[in-house]
């Protein structure tokens, strides 16, 4: 029994030294980490959208959107649009057209695009809606895919998102709203919030998409991902995932975020078409330097205006204030 005792001991040795001199084995090509590949528009999301069995969601169908609020049931109002699904990279996005009463399937419009924000879905712009359309507007709201993490009613899920499956989604609506009968496609303008307004910068950069718009209506525009760099060092050290407001993202949107960055700060000054930034002096998570700066950045066709009393998300009781005297006036202009 010594003697078995004895062997099995030795045999443990040699496999601890064993163990030990493969973990001190220099790293090689075929055992060293890749660097991350960014997938950008390969990207595919998917998932079943509950939306599709329900039958106010149904393509073509009449959406009855009611908008409440609390601080002034006056402003309780309704409004209506068609929903349409418009299929991009095998995926579809939710989108919900709404035309001026007086449409009588002859009349063609100005489109306004509406880009949402970060974790959000169309519904960020509910007070624009009867303000816009009784001024003379087609409005085109959608729900980017994963653009929220539990509310938004396109295909797709909040960790897959990235700035490149937004710009593609921008993208796909545009070339939808383009080939709309009761949509002018010569008198198309970007109207952006937050990240949606990000989104604003990239479309100005984007080559193949800055000429499609007459101008653009940025609020509390999001920008500052640069940081990312400062918080990980290096691209190569972005996280899978990383918690932004409460949800988390995935590494694509880190690292596109990051890419972007450094794009439009570049670039935004190739923008020839006016650019008009409201921001809020209470807004508490975008400075108001950054609109500023972002002015500047675009250059001469550019202005910006600090809102009273707005804050990040002031859309409900300050922007229908805003509506008569500078937004629509803005709106008219570019027309």
């Amino acid at each position: 029994m010594h003697k078995i005792m004895v062997l099995f001991l030795g045999i443990c040795l040699l496999l601890c030294f064993a163990c030990n001199k493969s973990a001190a084995v220099p790293a090689t090509e075929a055992n060293t980490p890749k660097p991350y590949e960014y997938a950008g528009e390969s990207r595919v999301m998917a998932w079943h959208n509950p939306a599709y069995e329900k039958l106010e969601y149904a393509e073509g169908s009449d959406l009855r959107v009611w908008v409440s609020n609390k601080s002034d049931p006056d402003r309780e109002y309704t409004y209506y649009g068609t929903v349409h699904w418009v299929e991009n990279q095998g995926n579809h996005i939710f989108s919900l057209l709404c035309l001026p009463s007086d449409y009588d399937g002859t009349q063609k419009y100005p489109l306004l695009m509406m880009v949402h924000g970060y974790n959000s879905t169309f519904h960020e712009y509910d007070y624009f809606t009867n303000f816009l359309t009784e001024s003379g507007y087609a409005v085109l709201y959608f729900d980017f895919r994963g653009g929220h993490a539990s509310q938004g009613l396109s295909d797709g899920k909040l960790i897959e998102m990235s700035y490149d499956t937004k710009l593609s989604d921008i993208r796909a609506m545009t070339d939808f709203a383009s080939e709309l009968e009761m949509v002018d496609s010569s008198k198309l303008i970007f109207v952006g919030h937050s990240q949606g307004g990000m989104m604003g910068m990239i479309t100005a950069c984007d080559d193949n998409l800055k000429e499609r718009f007459l101008g653009m209506l940025l609020f509390a525009p999001g920008a500052g991902h640069a940081t990312y760099l400062d918080e990980f060092g290096s691209l190569d050290n972005l996280p899978d995932s990383y918690t932004i407001l409460t949800e988390k993202v995935g590494r694509d949107f880190l690292y596109s975020a990051v890419k972007y960055e450094q794009i439009v700060w570049n670039k935004l000054c190739d923008y020839a078409k006016p650019v008009k930034i409201w921001i809020g002096d209470a807004d508490e998570i975008i400075p108001t330097q950054t609109a500023i700066d972002l002015a500047a950045a675009f250059g001469e066709n550019a202005s910006y205006e600090i809102v009273p009393g707005g804050y990040h998300d002031f859309r409900s009781d300050v922007l229908p204030s805003l509506m008569p005297d500078s937004i629509i006036p803005f709106l008219d202009s570019l027309l």
